[in-house]
């Protein structure tokens, strides 16, 4: 079955996942399967849920009433996972994409993933990483949304210069921390093959880091981000249109 077809089912946390983000999820979902359930888990009653409610016929999501009748009790976790657990036992859903920024999904996630199906992870960047881990993939909702200015467009040249240093100093770390995932990556592949193309590393990296995504790091496909490392690696295309890395020693 190939992968674009693979049938997967959508279940959203709706006390942690905005509904501003449902088109945006719903579009990422499809690049990983066709999306054949839809269903958001919530208590409709309550006001902060209201923004839900237009969503659902746009969208064709089957909204799961949840109440919460006990204080500091997520009832909306529990109902989600009972009814993941169910699915489960279906043989016509392959994998699941859950959109949450709760940890307490984490054994939920590895129990699918020990039944052979897949999990696709969408949540907050400040997901526990243990989440994260769990998933097949995880997809940081931060980079499903379009980068805008505020409201006013002003901010003082004090807070803009601070923030401008503190954004280069995170970023010369992750990109530190990214450069050495990425020559691990290719060494071991190299060991095994004799010649490593962009999409060997892609999947690797995906699969020792489910959170690994290029739009983390400002870039739109591997590629742009492979030119962040010239002193690392050489990309070059080939005839059948794949690209081979190579290392620089």
């Amino acid at each position: 079955m190939d992968e674009l077809d693979r049938p997967l089912a959508l279940l959203i946390d709706g006390d942690n996942i905005s509904y501003t983000l449902i088109r945006q999820i719903i579009e990422e979902s499809s690049k990983y399967g066709q999306v054949m359930m839809k269903q958001v888990y919530g208590d409709w009653t309550l006001p902060e849920m209201q923004g839900w409610i237009s969503q659902f016929q746009e969208f064709a999501i089957t909204p799961i009433q949840v109440f919460r009748n006990r204080k500091g009790k997520n009832a909306t976790d529990s109902a989600l996972i009972i009814d993941a657990m169910d699915i489960l036992h279906d043989d016509v859903i392959q994998g699941y994409c859950i959109a949450t920024s709760d940890s307490d999904y984490t054994t939920l996630a590895l129990r699918i993933k020990a039944h052979g199906k897949s999990v696709i992870g969408i949540g907050a960047e400040s997901t526990h990483i243990s989440f994260t881990n769990a998933c097949t993939k995880f997809i940081k909702t931060e980079n499903l949304v379009p980068i805008t200015s505020d409201s006013t467009g002003k901010k003082s040249k004090k807070k803009v210069v601070s923030a401008v240093n503190d954004k280069s100093k995170n970023e010369q770390k992750r990109l530190k921390e990214l450069s050495d995932s990425l020559v691990k990556a290719y060494d071991s592949l190299s060991a095994t093959l004799s010649t490593v193309n962009l999409a060997d590393l892609g999947d690797y990296m995906g699969k020792i880091e489910p959170g690994f995504d290029t739009r983390n790091y400002g870039c739109k496909k591997l590629a742009d981000l492979i030119q962040k490392f010239p002193d690392l690696f050489e990309m070059e295309r080939k005839q059948n249109q794949k690209i081979i890395i190579t290392r620089k020693e």
